[in-house]
């Protein structure tokens, strides 16, 4: 199953998000903001990340704008978890990439669902 990169300040919908995941078979590890993010993507390579918008640090903006200038990187599929909905917001996440915006509070069914097309689209465009 696939391995997810959840990141995510606040630890309770970090473990919430992490609950949901494991349950439903994928591989999760964590990240409390978006430095913490890139160190572990850069060395573990997951499948997906999921990140909140906005954290300590680097917010969700800078962590995708980091994840798609670098070459090893850049492919994987990315998803803000935010409580975001302004239309602004959303323009800003697509223009630089990000694969799906899913909004909180957490749905489960939302979220596996999106979690499932990302990594669909992903994998028969031979990614990883």
């Amino acid at each position: 199953m696939a391995h997810i990169l959840v990141v995510e300040d606040n630890p309770v919908v970090r473990m919430l998000v992490e609950m949901h995941l494991e349950s439903a078979g994928y591989t999760v590890m964590t990240a409390a903001d978006g430095n913490e993010a890139l160190q572990l993507a850069e060395v573990m390579r997951p499948d997906l990340i999921l990140s909140d918008l906005d954290m300590p640090n680097l917010d969700g903006f800078g962590l995708l704008s980091a994840v798609r200038a670098n070459r090893k990187l850049a492919a994987i599929p990315f998803i803000f978890l935010t409580i975001h909905d302004e239309i602004d917001v959303y323009h800003r996440s697509a223009m630089l990439g990000a694969d799906d915006y899913v909004n909180k509070p957490v749905n489960r069914t939302v979220l596996l669902a999106s979690i499932s097309k990302c990594l669909t689209t992903a994998r028969d465009a031979g990614v990883k």
